[in-house]
């Protein structure tokens, strides 16, 4: 599961025989969730705080379009300027 971003002690992480929707876990101090970055929905949260979920909502939504392009890079092999 490659780190593919790490802000604010937040790492952020995509499966690489993962499933869609494209989504991302994230990851800080062991506690975890999953968010869609499309739609931003969240899923899968163990142990995290909900100030930690908040923020890291926030560096989905602030990443997403990066997110997005290394999504579509691991899934399906395309560049990052492919559209």
């Amino acid at each position: 599961m490659p780190t593919v971003l790490r802000v604010d002690g937040f790492a952020v992480r995509i499966l690489t025989d993962d499933h869609p929707p494209p989504h991302v876990h994230v990851v800080k101090a062991g506690e975890k969730c999953k968010i869609e970055i499309g739609t931003l929905i969240v899923s899968h949260v163990i142990g995290m705080r909900a100030s930690d979920l908040v923020r890291a909502l926030e560096i989905v939504e602030e990443h997403r379009w990066f997110l997005w392009q290394r999504w579509r890079q691991i899934h399906y092999g395309q560049n990052s300027d492919s559209r």
